[in-house]
């Protein structure tokens, strides 16, 4: 039976694999690897600490910073304490960290360094009611800081408080419900201030394995921290995939050296926000300028064949073979190693998200042969999404499908709508009343789609010798159940 709460899959992580590498962080130009034993064993610390201090189930810790492990052993302490997680840009104002402090009502504030420290400084007046501390993982500069502010503590020695000495039992904690609350993120805030998603577990970890369905991850991927890890999109995509599948999670020794990391580590799956593929795309461009006249003249030809093959890709014409001859010749001759240069080489799925990226980029990406991505949906939708894509249907049966006041309904029923709307669509079409040409594979989608009487979500029971590509609607049914609530 598949684990139901995060800490769950952490701590069956740390004892089923407790010497194999769960993350690694370069540091100092070396990358230092932590195993799933040790990565248990920190947060675990963490996690006695705030009980120590008075740290309650159901208040919040909250983070403000860069992607470091620090974060992870953060949240994955403070989830098994039994708290909620918070998250805070790390480019946000003091007022706006204040805003989010006070509309979680934090006990914790967690800060990466000395410029997030002098943030939440400027700011502690009007916080210091409700916060009981300020912890830094990055205490370069602040050695003098401690003295004066007896609230601010040092990560290292909340650690060591927590920590008895001997390996900690996962006997220790007691396992949360699957109904528990362990996040809550911000809204974009476009039309007012940010508001806070509530995600539980089941949430998480539900829309978290639906995306597994249509991106599969295994233990010997890697993965490269490039998006704000206080967004939904890192969250879900990367943190808890990475407690379900047990992949290798990496960080980047600091923002600007991400494009040298991704290099280093090749990654296989990566999400990243637009401004990481926009500055390989620059970077291609000021280096083609530099180069030699022949090299010059190799890039724009294999350019333009890939731009022709993705082209005919985009509006969904087969490709003639002549052109997949020389599209194959273009990557052999410049379309690899450019891959190579830029990390792609072992990449399989790109995704991108969180804002706008020009249509230029995802063209130069399709050239190459990288498939990259724009999700930018909001959460019940996000995997529905991914699964049309799948699909294939034809343009007929896409209108019909999307036909209906979907924009007025809420959140949490636009899932649920979608998801009847599929289930319905398919059906219809397994009755032959819809383009006879997909009559027999929607035939094999709607025995996918059949509800059990208990009506428990996502719950399907799949047909034998069902092509792998429909499988992926195992997913639809109780798609909703990840919307969460917004306060």
């Amino acid at each position: 039976m598949a684990s139901e709460t995060l800490i769950q899959l952490l701590i069956e992580r740390a004892r089923n694999h407790p010497n194999r590498m769960a993350l690694r962080e370069k540091k100092y130009g070396i990358w230092i690897p932590t195993t799933w034993a040790e990565l248990w064993q920190k947060s675990a610390a963490f996690g006695l600490f705030l009980r120590a201090r008075g740290l309650k189930p159901g208040e919040c810790v909250i983070v403000l910073g860069d992607n470091k492990p620090e974060w992870l052993i953060a949240e994955f302490g403070t989830l098994a304490a039994g708290g909620v997680i918070s998250g805070i840009y790390p480019d946000s104002l003091p007022e706006e960290a204040r805003y989010l402090i006070e509309a979680t009502d934090a006990r914790f504030v967690v800060a990466s360094d000395q410029e997030q420290a002098d943030k939440l400084l400027k700011i502690w007046e009007g916080i210091s009611g409700r916060v009981q501390a300020i912890i830094a993982w990055d205490s370069r500069g602040m050695n003098h800081y401690y003295g004066q502010y007896p609230f601010l503590l040092p990560f290292q020695k909340c650690l060591e408080e927590g920590s008895p000495g001997t390996p900690i039992p996962c006997q220790d904690f007691v396992p949360s419900s699957p109904e528990q609350i362990a996040m809550m993120l911000t809204t974009s805030g476009t039309t007012a201030k940010p508001k806070l998603a509530l995600l539980s577990n089941h949430n998480l970890l539900f829309l978290a394995r639906s995306f597994g369905q249509v991106v599969p991850m295994d233990e010997s991927d890697d993965i490269l921290s490039l998006a704000p890890m206080a967004w939904i999109g890192e969250q879900l995509y990367d943190v808890v995939r990475f407690l379900d599948c047990g992949f290798r999670y990496n960080f980047p020794e600091e923002p600007e050296t991400a494009q040298e990391n991704i290099r280093e580590i090749g990654p296989h799956v990566m999400f990243a926000p637009p401004r990481v593929y926009e500055q390989m795309v620059r970077n291609v461009q000021v280096k083609y300028l530099d180069a030699s006249w022949s090299k010059r003249r190799a890039y724009e030809l294999a350019m333009k064949i890939g731009y022709h093959v993705a082209e005919l890709q985009f509006t969904k014409k087969p490709v003639p073979l002549h052109w997949k001859a020389l599209n194959y010749l273009a990557y052999l001759g410049v379309h690899k190693k450019l891959k190579d240069h830029l990390g792609l080489s072992r990449i399989r799925d790109t995704y991108t998200g969180g804002a706008a990226m020009g249509p230029d980029h995802f063209r130069f990406f399709h050239a190459l042969g990288v498939n990259l991505n724009h999700e930018d949906l909001p959460v019940p939708a996000r995997g529905l999404r991914l699964l049309l894509k799948r699909l294939r249907l034809c343009p007929q049966s896409k209108r019909q499908l999307f036909d209906g006041p979907l924009r007025g309904r809420p959140q949490q029923e636009q899932g649920q709508h979608l998801c009847d709307r599929v289930e319905r669509h398919l059906r219809r079409k397994s009755r032959g009343q819809v383009h006879h040409a997909h009559r027999e594979a929607v035939g094999r989608q709607a025995k996918l789609l059949e509800r059990p009487q208990d009506g428990s979500p996502g719950a399907v029971r799949r047909a034998p010798a069902i092509r792998p590509e429909r499988e992926r609607l195992v997913f639809v049914s109780g798609l909703c159940t990840g919307a969460g609530s917004v306060v």
